[in-house]
């Protein structure tokens, strides 16, 4: 990220840089034989972390008061895949640049 904050690369989403790390990573330690959809599969973990078990009760109880939202340098992709996958719900979405 600070290469893209830097100006050195391009601006691109948090997908993309991780791609570019796990391909960088993959060639470094010699891994062959992946697919590109099986690179690709590993490489969207993040949309399928599994939130910790209180995290989604949590949310729901500061929502009955509060107006919830995210802060993340994740895309937006990202973000709403983590929430669906996890069960997370919140009233926004913020983007960190």
């Amino acid at each position: 990220m600070r290469r893209v904050r830097d100006g050195e690369l391009p601006w691109m989403t948090v997908d993309e840089l991780h791609r570019r790390k796990l391909d960088q990573l993959l060639e470094e330690r010699g891994i062959e034989g992946l697919s590109e959809v099986e690179i690709d599969h590993f490489n969207r973990i993040w949309h399928r972390l599994n939130p910790w078990p209180d995290s989604a009760p949590g949310l729901e109880q500061l929502r009955t008061k509060y107006i919830v939202s995210t802060l993340s340098n994740g895309n937006v992709a990202l973000l709403v895949d983590m929430a669906k996958h996890g069960g997370l719900s919140w009233d926004a979405c913020c983007r960190r640049s």
